[in-house]
C-alpha cells in the first residue's frame, strides 16, 4: 500500500486506500481510471481520455470474452485503427507516458 500511495496527494491517498479496502489487491483498472479522472477538472482533456479509456476497456472486454451480450461500449462496429488511434490520443495525455513505457 505505501508503493501506491507515493507521490500522491491526500485525495489520491483516501482513495487509494478506500480501494485497497473495497477490492484487497486485485483492484479493477475501471476502479483507477475513475479516481484517477476525479482528480482532474471536469472536461479537463485528461479527463475527457480518461472516460474514453473506460469505453474503450469495455469494448476490449466484450470482444475479448466471447461477445455474449450486446456491445454498449460506445464503439460498437469501431475498426481496429479506430480504436488504435483512440488509444495513442489518450496516452498522449497521460503524464509520463513516453518516459515510462516506449521502448
Amino acid at each position: 500500500m505505501a508503493s501506491l500511495e507515493a507521490g500522491t496527494s491526500g485525495f489520491q491517498q483516501t482513495q487509494a486506500r478506500i480501494l485497497h479496502e473495497r477490492f484487497g489487491e486485485r483492484i479493477p483498472l475501471e476502479e483507477i481510471l475513475e479516481v484517477w479522472k476525479r482528480t482532474k477538472p471536469t472536461g479537463s482533456p485528461l479527463a475527457e481520455r480518461l472516460g474514453d479509456l473506460k469505453t474503450l476497456y469495455r469494448r476490449r472486454n466484450w470482444i475479448a470474452h466471447g461477445r455474449y451480450w450486446p456491445d454498449r461500449s460506445g464503439w460498437a462496429g469501431a475498426d481496429p485503427q479506430s480504436l488504435a488511434m483512440a488509444v495513442q490520443e489518450i496516452c498522449r495525455f497521460a503524464p509520463d507516458y513516453p518516459a515510462r513505457f516506449s521502448s
